[in-house]
């Protein structure tokens, strides 16, 4: 049921309060938990949960995370504004991001040879090995979250959520 209908069948008062055996869970048994844009927050909220525990316990934040990840998918070193642009944050925000993970022996920062006034970032060994350790927990996140999904019905999410968040659908307003 849609929401403007909903709210019209509401409030002339042709909706029951379907409240009943669930009534003690959070949100069940209302028709509001039921609908997509609500379920679909509640799923990435409980995904985020897992998500910055995994990241919590390596001390790392999501930009950390997409700076390593990053690094580790394109296999080679990468200028600090490259970088900023391919994980989408201001390259002006990116120095202290980036500071933290060379502090940690994560990344190495050098002078391009090619271009003196650029940064190159790469991952250093435990860089690399640290990259290895967010594959696996990010699998096995991914594996626990959709375990009530068949892969077929996985696959299926997965090509619907890329297509609401592609570059015309991340536009869209709600």
């Amino acid at each position: 049921m849609s929401t403007m209908l909903y709210v019209e069948l509401h409030y002339a008062g042709k909706v029951e309060n379907r409240v009943g055996g669930d009534a003690d869970k959070p949100g069940r048994g209302l028709s509001f938990a039921r609908g997509t844009a609500f379920l679909l927050s509640r799923a990435g909220s409980l995904a985020r949960r897992s998500w910055t525990q995994m990241l919590t316990e390596r001390e790392l934040t999501p930009h950390q995370y997409g700076v390593l990840m990053a690094l580790g998918e394109l296999d080679r070193p990468c200028s600090q504004h490259q970088l900023s642009d391919l994980i989408g944050i201001d390259s002006r925000n990116a120095v202290p991001i980036m500071d933290a993970l060379v502090s940690r022996a994560l990344l190495t920062r050098e002078i391009d040879a090619e271009d003196r006034r650029r940064r190159l970032l790469a991952l250093t060994q435990d860089g690399l090995t640290m990259v290895t350790d967010l594959i696996t927990a990010g699998a096995s996140i991914e594996a626990r979250f959709f375990s009530p999904l068949s892969r077929t019905d996985q696959a299926e999410l997965h090509r619907i959520l890329l297509t609401l968040t592609s570059e015309t659908g991340a536009t869209r307003s709600a």
